[in-house]
C-alpha cells in the first residue's frame, strides 16, 4: 500500500474495521508521515449523496442539517456558524479585516458557510461532488454553487483571494495533487485554509478516531499536512484554536475531553442509563457535572488552556493556512 497523504510504501497494517457502508476497510500507518489510511473505494460519490439525504448510514450527520435549516433565520450568519462550530475560526480571523475578496469553498456540502460569507459581502462560490447537496443548496440560498470538482475548475480563467477546504482533505485520494490544483486556482496573495481532524491530539490506541470510510480516507495531524506541502512553495502556519479563545466559544471541557482522548472512550465517560421506557437514553452523568455546569466548565478550560495554549496539538482540530511565495 502507498499512502495516501505523502505516497511513502513505508506503512504498516494496523487492523481492520467496520466501514459506514457495512464493508471491512484495512487501516494503514505511514511511517513517513506518522498519517493512518485505507483503501480507496471505487464509487465515492454514491456515499456522499448517501450522507446528505440522512440514508441508512448517514448517523451524526443530521448536524449539518440543524444548521442548514438554522442559518437564514440568523441576523449574522457567519457568527452563527461560529456559534455552531470553532472550525470557522481561522476563516473569520483572516477575512475580518479583508474587503472584497473573491472567494472559493471546496466540498461545500449544504452551502450554508458560502451563504455566510456572500451575506457579509463577499463574493463566494461553492463546489461539491455530492449532486444532491448542491441541489438543495441552490433551491435554499442561490445561484452560488456548482456541482464540481477542482479538478473541473483548474486552467480556467477565475482566479480567487480564499479558497477554503475545512474538512475536505481527509476525504481525498490524492491530497497532494488537490494543492497543486488549488494552486492554479489562486490569485496573487492568494491564501488556503486547510482544516481537518487532528491526528495528533489523539492518543496512540486509537486507530481511527475520524468519520468512518468511505467517507474519510485518511486521518492525518500536523506532520502529515507538513509532508503534503514541503516541495510546494507555500508560506503556511498553522492557526492556535486555543489562543484564539475556543475554549470558551462551544459548550465543551477540553481538560475531561482531552483525558478521554488519552486514556477511556467518551461513551465509557458520559455513561448512560435505561429511561423508564426500557429504551436507552442518552443521559450522561459526567456530562451534567463537567459540561453543563457553566462553573465547573470554565475552570477546567481555563486549566486546560493555561497547560496546552503554546500546544496546537493539544486541540481536535488542525488548521492550515498557506499563501505562495
Amino acid at each position: 500500500m502507498v499512502c495516501l497523504v505523502c505516497k511513502s510504501e513505508k506503512n504498516e497494517y494496523l487492523s481492520n474495521i467496520k466501514g459506514l457502508d457495512g464493508l471491512d476497510y484495512g487501516i494503514y500507518n505511514c511511517l513517513n508521515c506518522g498519517s493512518n489510511f485505507t483503501k480507496v473505494p471505487d464509487n465515492i460519490s454514491e456515499a456522499y449523496n448517501k450522507v446528505y439525504i440522512q440514508d441508512d448510514f448517514s448517523s451524526g450527520y443530521d448536524k449539518y442539517f440543524q444548521i442548514f435549516q438554522g442559518i437564514k433565520k440568523a441576523k449574522k450568519p457567519l457568527d452563527f456558524l461560529l456559534d455552531q462550530q470553532p472550525l470557522y475560526l481561522p476563516i473569520m480571523n483572516f477575512i475580518k479585516k479583508r474587503k472584497n475578496l473573491k472567494i472559493l469553498e471546496i466540498g461545500c456540502g449544504l452551502g450554508y458557510l458560502t451563504y455566510a460569507l456572500n451575506q457579509s459581502g463577499y463574493e463566494a462560490r461553492g463546489i461539491d461532488i455530492s449532486e444532491k447537496s448542491i441541489a438543495l443548496a441552490k433551491k435554499e440560498f442561490g445561484d452560488h454553487y456548482e456541482n464540481s470538482t477542482i479538478e473541473r475548475l483548474s486552467g480556467g480563467a477565475d482566479k480567487y483571494d480564499l479558497i477554503i477546504a475545512t474538512e475536505l482533505i481527509e476525504h481525498l485520494d490524492q491530497p497532494s495533487i488537490f494543492l497543486d490544483r488549488c494552486r492554479e486556482l489562486l490569485a496573487d496573495n492568494g491564501a488556503i485554509i486547510i482544516t481537518t481532524p487532528n491526528k495528533d491530539y489523539y492518543g496512540k490506541k486509537y486507530l481511527w478516531n475520524t468519520e468512518l470510510p468511505p467517507l474519510h480516507l485518511s486521518w492525518l495531524g500536523i506532520s502529515g499536512l507538513e509532508r503534503i506541502i514541503s516541495d510546494k512553495k507555500f508560506n503556511y502556519k498553522f492557526f492556535n484554536y486555543l489562543r484564539n479563545g475556543v475554549a470558551f466559544r462551544e459548550k465543551t471541557n477540553l481538560l475531561t475531553d482531552w483525558f478521554v482522548s488519552r486514556n477511556i472512550s467518551y461513551r465509557d465517560f458520559y455513561p448512560a442509563k435505561s429511561g423508564n421506557d426500557g429504551k436507552q437514553e442518552k443521559v450522561y452523568l459526567l456530562k451534567r457535572v463537567f459540561v453543563d455546569c457553566y462553573v465547573i466548565r470554565l475552570i477546567c478550560n481555563l486549566f486546560y488552556s493555561v497547560c496546552f495554549v503554546t500546544d496546537l496539538r493539544k486541540y481536535v482540530i488542525v488548521s492550515m493556512i498557506l499563501t505562495k511565495n
